[in-house]
């Protein structure tokens, strides 16, 4: 017996459900990122000429589902640490603490503000890899300090530095 086949409700017409798919394959081979709302908005289908389509949820699932769709991350960081390496550290810490007092010993932290950043997942078709294009490096370093004792230092703020003039 055949299966019945999936509804997804009014459907736009074949052209304009073509010129969406150009324009989504378009956009990730220029690696720009697409989110769902992205892909939703109306600017998109009155660009490709449709003023009366509306994107819906409904619609958006379907259209992931028939292109082989998904969600990803455009790009991550591996870097796993050996319980081995931990405790080697935590060894040579405790010596190179050793007659200090409490109050004397900190632990600091740099953290990244990225203003413009761009977000880190993007639809994309599921058995293409994920890639996008630079990332804005645009950011503040913030420098965060806590003594052993727990009382937590004014931090840091780096913005962008002057450059220097070359005579």
């Amino acid at each position: 017996m055949a299966q019945p086949r999936e509804k997804c409700g009014k459907q736009p017409t074949k052209k304009l459900m073509k010129l969406y798919w150009e324009c989504f394959v378009d956009a990730r081979s220029r690696n720009l990122r697409i989110s769902e709302p992205i892909l939703q908005s109306k600017d998109i289908a009155e660009k490709l000429g449709k003023t009366d389509f509306h994107a819906s949820n409904g619609w958006l699932e379907c259209f992931r589902k028939r292109h082989g769709i998904s969600f990803k991350a455009v790009c991550s960081e591996a870097g796993d640490v050996s319980d081995e390496t931990v405790n080697t550290w935590l060894k040579k810490i405790e010596k190179l603490i050793e007659g200090y007092e409490p109050q004397n010993i900190a632990n600091t932290d740099e953290s990244m503000i990225f203003f413009r950043g761009l977000p880190t997942k993007s639809l994309c078709i599921k058995k293409v890899k994920c890639t996008g294009g630079k990332r804005s490096k645009e950011r503040l370093a913030v420098l965060f300090c806590v003594l052993m004792t727990g009382e937590i230092e004014n931090f840091l703020v780096i913005g962008k530095a002057a450059k220097a003039s070359v005579l």
